[in-house]
């Protein structure tokens, strides 16, 4: 219940943040990070909060205590600023749980961050999908450090086409990668920024992810990994390496409709550069995402694009908001908010059953 409360809280606060943010113009960051306070509030309240929430928290939990023991196994993987981190906060005497408020509030920042480069009246839209249809607010519980990249590496390629600073850009990568090794996955990504695929391209690279996910070969991935990133090979080789279920995979193309609406949206409506660059990077990342569904591992992987992969619904949800298509806009968005609802009132579990440091 808590999630879903906080989910409405969100979106409407959001809502009246970004209508009085259009009326104005000309205002900072931080002007904009001081309209979102309460949200961002509520959400390190929430989160920052959380008392055995999901599967890691223990773990973690663990580490924060004893950062000094575990400093040298994360800085001999390359997690260097992960490193800094849980040490400089130790030795400031920094209560243990509120190592998962400070990494929280560096993941909000980036969300926040995000919400300000779409410069767009509509950006609560994407609060909407961050937290119903992305399932990062929730997963975050779990994955911490990679989560944290996650926000980081999306922030940073959305950033890339206001600044078209390619040593930006890699330093920002490099700075995810310091917490989590995975942001270093999508270095190839930079190489298809600048590639204006039209809307059949769309169609045939969700057509070649559905198949990978659905009867796909991950061999040729397990061989990349393999030489290309050793340190996986060691999850490689584990009982972790094996195939999702049929209706785990199955429940996930739950939404390919909508990407596929997405697409029609996009070629039959006039949207600008940068709204095309977003729709486009999303495709590529909702496609990796898709592809790599068939393997416990590779789905680890395709995680890393999971706020990418929203942007083509973030554009199709503005197009049928600006363009008055209520019709559809009610559907999609209720569809959406329905399925949250479940997760978190009607079948709550894991990461989606709430329990506070506050309630012990």
């Amino acid at each position: 219940m808590i999630f879903f409360l906080t989910f409405v809280f969100s979106v409407v606060c959001s809502y009246f943040a970004q209508k009085y943010w259009g009326q104005i113009s000309g205002h900072s960051f931080t002007a904009y990070l001081l309209l979102y306070s309460p949200v961002w509030v509520l959400w390190l309240l929430i989160c920052g909060s959380q008392y055995e929430v999901g599967t890691d928290y223990v773990a973690y939990y663990e580490i924060f205590s004893n950062a000094e023991s575990y400093s040298h196994f994360y800085l001999a993987k390359g997690e260097w600023l992960f490193t800094l981190i849980i040490l400089s906060l130790h030795k400031l005497g920094i209560s243990t749980q509120l190592f998962f408020a400070f990494f929280y509030s560096i993941n909000f920042l980036c969300l926040i961050g995000i919400m300000y480069l779409l410069k767009d009246r509509s950006a609560w839209l994407f609060v909407f999908l961050f937290i119903a249809f992305s399932t990062v607010f929730n997963n975050q519980l779990n994955g911490l450090r990679q989560y944290t990249a996650i926000y980081i590496v999306t922030f940073a390629y959305i950033c890339y086409y206001h600044k078209r600073s390619l040593p930006l850009l890699l330093i920002q990568i490099v700075l995810a990668g310091g917490i989590h090794l995975s942001a270093y996955l999508t270095l190839p990504f930079i190489f298809v920024l600048k590639w204006k695929f039209k809307s059949k391209t769309s169609l045939i690279l969700l057509a070649i992810a559905s198949y990978f996910a659905l009867f796909g070969n991950l061999g040729v991935f397990n061989d990349f990994i393999t030489t290309y990133v050793p340190l996986y090979k060691a999850y490689l080789e584990s009982d972790f390496n094996t195939s999702n279920s049929s209706s785990i995979i199955l429940t996930k193309f739950i939404f390919l409709p909508i990407y596929l609406y997405a697409v029609k949206l996009v070629k039959t409506n006039h949207i600008n550069d940068f709204d095309l660059y977003v729709f486009r990077i999303g495709i590529l990342g909702y496609a990796i995402r898709l592809a790599f569904l068939g393997n416990m591992i590779f789905n680890r992987v395709g995680q890393t694009f999971v706020l990418i992969s929203i942007l083509p619904v973030y554009i199709a949800l503005k197009i049928m908001y600006s363009k008055n298509k209520l019709t559809p806009f009610i559907l999609t968005t209720s569809f959406i908010a329905f399925f949250y609802l479940l997760k978190t009132i009607a079948f709550p579990k894991q990461e989606y059953l709430y329990n506070s440091i506050f309630f012990q």
